[in-house]
């Protein structure tokens, strides 16, 4: 790459991040955006945490205990289980090592059980599809609900 080309590539970047508010963050020879000013909902783990138990029991009937502790291997207990880590993994933004570190786990535990759910909700799987979506439903309507037993903190 020219001088100039690097000249003009610098513009259009400034140009871009003025426009979107985004900002560029180089690493190696790549480039990617991280938004600015977009708003992002980041929840914290703890806080989805204290969500999934509150929304457990009160939807399936299964207390935290029933699915992390005695680690039961009976079929909607799994299915659970592995919903818990989806959950984790789309609203908390943190990934399967730092899930597995809050568990005890392995993190290829996680990553086997979420690519285990995955593959129930691809081939729609009704058990599998239902049961995910009322607990996701559930878990986001009990953080935006801002109740204080759920409120993700600082």
């Amino acid at each position: 790459m020219t001088e100039g080309e690097k000249a003009v590539a610098l513009e259009t970047v400034q140009w871009v991040e003025e426009k979107y508010g985004v900002s560029f963050l180089t690493c190696g020879r790549r480039r990617m955006f991280l938004p600015v000013n977009i708003p992002v909902i980041e929840r914290r783990l703890d806080g989805v945490m204290r969500a999934i138990r509150l929304v457990l029991p009160k939807l399936f009937g299964y207390s935290y205990d029933d699915l992390f502790v005695k680690r039961s291997r009976k079929r909607e207990v799994v299915l659970l289980r592995d919903c818990c880590y989806e959950i984790l993994t789309r609203l908390a933004v943190c990934p399967d090592l730092r899930i597995a570190e809050a568990f005890g786990l392995n993190h290829a535990t996680i990553y086997h059980a979420r690519t285990s759910l995955r593959g129930w909700l691809d081939v729609k799987d009704p058990v599998a599809t239902n049961t995910f979506n009322m607990f996701y439903n559930a878990v986001v309507e009990a953080l935006d609900s801002g109740d204080s037993a759920v409120s993700v903190g600082n």
